[in-house]
């Protein structure tokens, strides 16, 4: 080992500890799972990305072994092994090597080993209330390291909605992210692979109207009006007759007969689209 790469294991060590200690003084046991994980049972749990990129080899006594590429997994495993009825709260930080195979080679953002640490809270009975402990633990601890330009990325709407009831914005704001959460929700379902507002924007316009249709058809305007309300809200240009169908919906939902009633006249005047013409004859 050089002097310098000594150096850096040494700085790496104290901000293992400092992790370590923050994370217990949030309540969560240490824990160390062991580097060798059986093959089979990791390598089922993760993603096609993590598994083609996984040291997996069989050891003399022919059982398939792998250098566990993360250390989620292993911790799930270890929680088990304790508590096989999944039944029982617990909360675990952890801080070590994991390896990965880098095609391109390995570098200094991409290594072979690198180190993993995180939290896993097991079994909580309020599950929002646990995401957004994890979260804002996360986040004190990246600011602890020293880190101050970072993005976080939410791949779970309820975890975003958890964590906004958690911080104290006005009033006004969080009335406003409450009327939206329907059309949110909607979003991320008709498309959850779009990473741009322009790429959505193409997939969103013409999916969230189809599903509006649908919901129409089968379920009623209240149940169509969020897909509807995502529609039009995206689109650049909405249609006279578009609009007037999602404030269809939305009076539908809303409760309000009588502007019900006065939208489904004006859709008729209009012409609705041909796929509801059934709808409002």
């Amino acid at each position: 080992m050089t002097a310098e790469s000594a150096k850096a294991f040494e700085a790496l060590e104290g901000q293992a500890r400092d992790l370590v200690a923050l994370f217990g003084r949030a309540g969560y046991e240490f824990v160390a799972p062991a580097i060798l994980q059986p093959a089979g049972v990791f390598l089922d749990q993760i993603g096609e990305q993590v598994r083609g990129r996984s040291y997996v080899f069989t050891d003399l006594a022919g059982e398939e072994l792998c250098l566990r590429p993360d250390l989620t997994v292993p911790v799930s495993r270890l929680y088990l092994e304790r508590h096989p009825q999944a039944g029982t709260e617990a909360r675990y930080c952890y801080n070590g090597p994991a390896f990965r195979f880098q095609p391109l080679g390995p570098s200094a953002t991409h290594p072979r080993e690198f180190r993993q640490a995180g939290v896993e809270c097991f079994g909580a009975a309020d599950k929002a209330a646990a995401d957004t402990e994890v979260l804002l633990l996360a986040v004190e601890a990246v600011r602890s390291a020293g880190l101050r330009d970072y993005r976080l990325r939410f791949g779970d709407i309820a975890l975003f909605y958890a964590l906004v009831d958690a911080l104290d914005v006005p009033e006004r704001w969080r009335e406003t992210l409450d009327r939206l959460r329907p059309q949110v929700a909607c979003a991320l379902e008709l498309a959850p692979g779009c990473r741009d507002w322009q790429a959505a924007e193409h997939a969103l316009v013409p999916a969230a109207w189809r599903r509006g249709e649908q919901l129409l058809l089968e379920r009623g305007p209240a149940a169509a009006y969020p897909s509807f309300a995502l529609a039009t809200m995206v689109a650049a240009e909405p249609s006279t007759v578009e609009l007037a169908i999602y404030r269809y919906c939305r009076a539908a939902a809303d409760g309000e007969a009588d502007t019900v009633e006065r939208l489904v006249a004006i859709i008729r005047r209009l012409g609705p689209p041909a796929s509801l013409a059934r709808v409002f004859e």
